[in-house]
């Protein structure tokens, strides 16, 4: 049996094109799957989504906020919830309201 070296996937698109919004939003749907699943795997994609949350597009902000609030253990409430008020100091449009309210749910 011959071992085939490992591909790395292709780099991600720039941010703010057509493709790196597809992508996004794709990845975060696939994520809001598989995390009622495997916590534990979603978890180690943690840090992506919460960047996500800081996207230009609302939609993409607004999946990612769902799966940050579906993350949310007693392990990482903390640095979470840190994160999240840091994005209200910045938040856009009608998505820092709905993180607020995430947070005290």
């Amino acid at each position: 049996m011959q071992h085939t070296p490992m591909q790395h996937p292709p780099p991600l698109p720039p941010r703010h094109t057509h493709t790196h919004y597809v992508h996004s939003y794709v990845a975060l749907e696939t994520l809001a799957q598989v995390v009622a699943v495997d916590t534990l795997a979603v978890q180690r994609h943690r840090n992506t989504i919460v960047e996500c949350v800081k996207d230009a597009d609302v939609s993409i902000r607004k999946r990612a906020l769902d799966l940050v609030y579906a993350l949310v253990n007693e392990n990482n409430i903390k640095t979470l919830t840190n994160e999240l008020l840091e994005y209200l100091e910045v938040g856009v449009g009608g998505v820092g309201c709905l993180c607020m309210v995430g947070v005290c749910v």
